[in-house]
């Protein structure tokens, strides 16, 4: 058998034919077919609108002049302090089992890549876990997840402010308000575009709403995105930011609780909060639970001094 290299993806026709082919004779999941992965990368690729800023796409292992593994990237934003930093998001690493003594060197270079960009892993497996624990990773835990009833006593949630206007269409969204108070901080940045690329996300149904001003300025969102709670039908919410800090996320979410074109036929919402981020701990919650998530980050050194604030949504679960 010749030995295997390492080689960088390259994007092209040819190139994504030959990957698709090998993620599908690769994939466990029967869902996920050919036209499933064709629609994966471009969504990942050719739609996403911080793709054009960040290049990587991944590294592919040959052996013997085909695939026998892959390390994907899809590239996402953050806002640090008041600059933009571009980043990653580590997705479908896998290698054929025959070449899995040749797994380390594909990490190894996505840990170079985390010494420019910050990295986040969301959805590795137990092993590669342990992997990523013992090459500079850090786990991101605990999780606050507080249940809150549909269709609650308004009183128990502040008012909007009369300047802002509740909406559940990203394509309203003229331009998103930076954070206010930045310093010190590191947050996934958001843009039109990339609100309504997230929303169109092919694995995942993703529900959006948000506050704006006069001007079609976003103020406060939140992303949730249907599932169970205690084997009940729930909405989770997976993503959320206010270019305040915070306060303005609980209005937001007292309009969700009573929009019917949201909630369908989901009673319970849950919000996530990981350490750290106060964002909910105001709501009136009628169970509060503490739950372990598979979020991995790896940060350059010269982003380490900011306070990183974390979401659900911000791995490849759901893309």
């Amino acid at each position: 058998m010749e030995p295997c290299s390492l080689q960088t993806f390259l994007d092209s026709p040819s190139n994504r034919e030959a990957l698709v082919t090998y993620l599908c004779e690769s994939e466990t999941d029967a869902t996920l077919n050919r036209g499933l992965w064709q629609r994966r990368l471009v969504h990942w690729w050719d739609e996403n609108p911080f793709a054009s800023e960040a290049p990587a796409r991944g590294w592919t292992l040959i052996s013997e002049g085909r695939i026998v593994g892959f390390q994907g990237l899809i590239p996402s934003c953050y806002w640090a302090e008041s600059q933009v930093a571009l980043g990653y998001i580590s997705t479908t690493w896998r290698i054929d089992d025959v070449h899995r003594n040749q797994g380390l060197p594909m990490l190894m270079q996505l840990r170079r890549l985390g010494q420019q960009h910050l990295l986040m892993d969301t959805t590795p497996t137990a092993d590669v876990q342990k992997l990523l624990a013992h090459t500079g990773w850090t786990a991101i835990n605990p999780v606050t997840r507080r249940v809150v009833l549909a269709g609650g006593l308004r009183a128990w949630w502040p008012e909007v402010p009369p300047s802002l206007r509740f909406i559940t269409d990203p394509t309203e969204v003229k331009d998103v308000a930076g954070p206010k108070d930045p310093g010190g901080q590191l947050i996934k940045r958001f843009t039109p575009d990339s609100l309504c690329w997230y929303a169109r996300s092919v694995m995942r149904k993703h529900l959006f709403a948000g506050l704006v001003d006069a001007a079609g300025s976003l103020q406060a969102l939140v992303f949730l995105t249907p599932g169970k709670i205690r084997g009940l039908p729930a909405l989770q919410e997976v993503d959320h930011f206010a270019a305040d800090g915070g306060a303005l996320l609980l209005p937001l979410m007292g309009k969700v609780l009573v929009c019917r074109d949201l909630l369908g036929c989901h009673m319970i919402v849950g919000l996530n909060s990981f350490e750290g981020d106060a964002a909910w701990s105001g709501a009136r919650s009628v169970l509060t639970q503490t739950i372990t998530s598979s979020h991995f980050g790896f940060i350059p050194q010269g982003l380490r001094h900011l306070r990183k604030l974390t979401v659900m949504a911000e791995g490849d679960w759901g893309l």
